[in-house]
């Protein structure tokens, strides 16, 4: 059993005073109206080889007005690669991480060389075995995830 502390008993009047607090009519607590949201979330789903996921990633990324941020396993597609660029040249805030030791051939140094080329923030992480992270967030609102690796060997 609790002993009776002034902590406890002004807890539990609290508590028990609270519904009639909100609820009084000259509340400001009892006059919120709730509001329904103005958009709903929505969910797409891709797949590879079929083509759908790389439609999904162009369509976030030539979607985006303000703001793209990228982490990438591997990163050698060249459509995304295009896609990025022109993102860049409507003046969205293009930034890139990807991970070392995924994109050491030719292929991932190219497409890198490519991206920073155009003046878009690379980075390359390898703190961690394996940053096998492959995800968009497109203008703070939109995130594009899944196990496409951002490459054309998928």
């Amino acid at each position: 059993m609790l002993k009776k502390t002034p902590l406890l008993t002004l807890l539990r009047v609290t508590f028990l005073a609270l519904p009639l607090v909100i609820t009084h009519p000259g509340s400001a607590l009892a006059n919120i109206q709730s509001t329904p949201a103005t958009a709903s979330p929505s969910v797409q789903v891709g797949f590879s080889p079929e083509g759908s996921a790389t439609r999904l990633v162009l369509d976030t990324i030539n979607g985006a007005q303000h703001s793209i941020r990228m982490m990438a396993y591997s990163f050698t597609d060249p459509d995304v690669m295009k896609a990025l660029g022109q993102a860049k040249k409507r003046g969205v805030d293009v930034r890139i991480v990807v991970d070392y030791k995924g994109n050491t051939h030719r292929a991932s140094q190219e497409a890198m060389k490519y991206i920073t080329m155009l003046g878009i923030p690379l980075r390359t992480v390898d703190v961690f075995s394996i940053a096998h992270d492959k995800v968009i967030i497109s203008d703070k609102n939109t995130v594009e995830t899944g196990s496409y690796n951002y490459s054309y060997i998928v």
